[in-house]
């Protein structure tokens, strides 16, 4: 876990702050102005655990042994389907004790009977139990803010192997029949692609890019690779847009991995274009992979997402010539550069452009 150093007035002072018996859930104006500017996302706190005494802190319990990393796992897996607060990062205060860098619900509420649905189907479906005795879920009015859970303490996978094969098995299924191999791989969790990262990264050169603190919009992101890449290369904030079932997966290979700061959206584009929650926003970098045809070529809506001075790459398709890319990239942007050809899945020509300031 990485560090943040907080001065104990800014965690201690705020009537928001709600304390529980192995937690507090912090929150001010000031704590969410600096977490966002870490985070680049509004509306954060900061949820600190003690640990039980004597435990010792290497995994963090939260609740009766069950590592605080697997709960968060779990409660990420809920998250996306809105019925958890959303963790965007485990972390140490003050080189003293764990907290999750999380979603503020301000007000009590919930849950409903959609919610309690859904709560049961995703425990089902993840096969997930709770450490408590007699496995009583405490899943009452008292634990939900804003009809979304917020104690996840004790929630553990009963079978996380099964959980990762069954991922494994649909990501390796496309359009209902199984092929035995994804479009991405992820080497780990055993899923085969024929899209290798690893051999796209010579042609791309993002290593000769400054990740640190960059916002970064993936379009037709897949299992996410490049997502993660760019977080583990330092981006402040990522996100990854595909359509509904392969966000969906995404999310949850980049949960099970234990990343928390990738953001997926499940969107059928260009058709729903319009509901881009992230329109209106800019990024430093933004990624348009083979994703030319299927976006009926470049639209305005993912060009006006790059910052002026970001980057745009663009990855053409199998057999097309650099021309056919080349001319319109330089309508938009200010450099258009051809990197050369990928070759993992097909010869796709790849392209970097500036945008001007």
């Amino acid at each position: 876990m990485q560090n943040l150093d907080i001065e104990s007035e800014l965690l201690q002072r705020h009537p928001s702050t709600e304390r529980a018996n192995q937690a507090r859930m912090c929150y001010s104006a000031e704590l969410e102005a600096m977490l966002g500017q870490r985070y680049g996302r509004a509306g954060l706190g900061l949820k600190i655990f003690s640990p039980w005494p004597g435990i010792n802190p290497g995994p963090w319990d939260w609740w009766m042994g069950v590592p605080l990393q697997e709960a968060t796992q779990i409660q990420n897996l809920f998250a996306f389907y809105g019925i958890a607060p959303r963790v965007w990062d485990l972390v140490m205060v003050n080189n003293a004790k764990p907290a999750q860098v999380v979603e503020f619900l301000p007000s009590q509420a919930g849950p409903s009977t959609h919610d309690l649905g859904l709560f049961h189907a995703l425990v089902e479906r993840y096969a997930i139990d709770t450490a408590e005795e007699h496995h009583s879920w405490d899943i009452g009015p008292r634990n939900w803010r804003n009809n979304k859970l917020v104690d996840f303490g004790g929630f553990f996978f009963r079978d996380k192997p099964g959980v990762i094969a069954d991922l494994r098995r649909r990501a390796h299924t496309r359009r209902d029949v199984y092929i035995g191999a994804a479009y991405q791989e992820v080497p780990e969790l055993e899923i085969r692609g024929s899209r290798r990262l690893a051999e796209r990264l010579p042609i791309l050169q993002l290593d000769a890019l400054d990740w640190a603190g960059a916002d970064v919009l993936d379009i037709g992101c897949n299992l996410g690779a490049i997502c993660r890449y760019v977080a583990r290369a330092g981006a402040r904030r990522v996100v990854g847009l595909d359509v509904p079932d392969i966000a969906g997966q995404a999310h949850e290979v980049t949960t099970l991995l234990g990343e928390w700061g990738i953001e997926y959206a499940g969107l059928n584009l260009p058709h729903d274009a319009r509901l881009v929650p992230f329109k209106g926003e800019r990024y430093d970098v933004v990624f348009a992979m083979a994703v030319f045809n299927h976006m009926d070529g470049l639209k305005d809506w993912m060009l006006d997402m790059v910052r002026p001075g970001g980057t745009f790459f663009l990855e053409g398709h199998g057999g097309d010539p650099v021309a056919r890319y080349e001319a319109q990239l330089r309508e938009y942007f200010s450099t258009v550069d051809y990197l050369g050809d990928t070759t993992d899945n097909y010869v796709r020509p790849v392209f970097r452009c500036r945008k001007g300031a």
